[in-house]
């Protein structure tokens, strides 16, 4: 059920409160280097979401989501498509990740974390898809406040049907993360999360998630394919999964892709 007890416009706001007077910033990693952070394992498009002005700039991939021309996409059109049970949820997680972002980390770590969750969305065809929703901020103003945010949105549901309704914040370059938070509780705990796999392992996942065979895997990693294949074992017996897009499916739900 929809709740209107809350606007996303008035949470999106709360991103922008001062917190510290800070050198303004953007975020260095760009495009190419965030999809070498996100996982994308099925049609997506990427986005600039200005916090301040609500304008949105749209990958051309866009108009594969919404049937429209990526210059005439706004905001609301995204909200309009999430689906109505899942609004809550949305609101949540929103609400959550501002928290964090202007109350439990100092400003200057702001670029070091990736924002995670899923939801139903409805497509061009009139059909709710599952959607990954990853995230981070792309520009910091001078009260240490987030001003844009950049993010890609990815269907997945051809590797599941049922969202797991939590959200994960992944810390980057050895920063805390904080994985399956369950959102929909009343006050829900932000507990650092240790990874289940090795950086190593999550390397390779990401490339398996890419479509990479265990010889190409092994080419780029300058390793031996036997060594891969040992990496391949050890990461299924880790995760219990007897199958990769089984494997994908349980890193897309922990929030470590």
């Amino acid at each position: 059920m929809r709740s209107n007890a809350i606007d996303i416009h008035e949470i999106w706001k709360g991103f922008s409160k001062d917190i510290v007077t800070i050198e303004p910033s953007t975020n260095p990693l760009n495009f190419k280097e965030l999809h070498g952070e996100t996982f994308c394992p099925g049609p997506w498009y990427s986005f600039i979401f200005d916090m301040l002005t609500g304008g949105i700039i749209m990958h051309p991939n866009a108009k594969n989501f919404y049937g429209i021309e990526t210059r005439d996409i706004v905001i609301q059109d995204y909200i309009e498509r999430i689906h109505p049970d899942d609004h809550i949820f949305f609101l949540a997680c929103e609400q959550l990740i501002a928290a964090f972002l202007t109350e439990k980390i100092d400003p200057e770590t702001m670029f070091k974390y990736k924002m995670v969750y899923s939801l139903r969305f409805l497509d061009k065809c009139g059909k709710y898809k599952l959607l990954l929703i990853q995230c981070m901020a792309f520009s910091r103003g001078s009260n240490g406040n987030m001003t844009s945010s950049m993010g890609i949105h990815s269907y997945i549901d051809h590797l599941t049907q049922e969202n797991n309704y939590k959200l994960s914040i992944i810390g980057l370059d050895g920063y805390p993360s904080f994985l399956g938070i369950d959102v929909l509780l009343p006050n829900p705990t932000l507990q650092p999360t240790d990874h289940v796999f090795s950086p190593r392992e999550i390397e390779i996942i990401r490339m398996i998630s890419a479509g990479l065979t265990s010889e190409k895997i092994a080419k780029k990693l300058f390793i031996s394919t036997d060594t891969v294949r040992t990496h391949r074992q050890n990461i299924l017996k880790k995760s219990s999964c007897t199958s990769t897009s089984e494997l994908l499916t349980f890193c897309f739900q922990l929030g470590i892709l």
